[in-house]
């Protein structure tokens, strides 16, 4: 929990440097695919990072993605802190929508 609660700070400070936003939210992701412990979702967690690290643009998209981003990184982290799966993974399917919008619009 420390792990991913710390990751989702070091995005949201990182926010003016897309190079230091764009490693902070892949670390939030992989926290929470760490906390899983699903080795499948491990690997797949794997590749994604290294397409997004090679992925040209670096927009961290326009003010109100990034503040939907936020609060949807904030839901995760709080349904994950309570307990609660379906919480937690209906929010992380918002926030990996919004960031595939954000990627295709780019």
């Amino acid at each position: 929990m420390a792990e991913i609660e710390a990751n989702e700070r070091r995005v949201e400070a990182a926010w003016a440097e897309p190079f230091a936003h764009r490693a902070a939210d892949l670390d939030f992701h992989g926290a929470v695919v760490d906390a899983a412990q699903n080795s499948f979702l491990s690997h797949v967690n794997a590749l994604v990072r290294i397409a997004l690290e090679s992925a040209e643009s670096m927009s961290n998209g326009d003010g109100e993605n990034a503040r939907t981003a936020a609060v949807l990184r904030a839901d995760v982290a709080r349904a994950i802190r309570a307990g609660d799966a379906e919480g937690a993974e209906a929010a992380m399917r918002s926030l990996v929508a919004l960031d595939r919008a954000n990627l295709l619009e780019e």
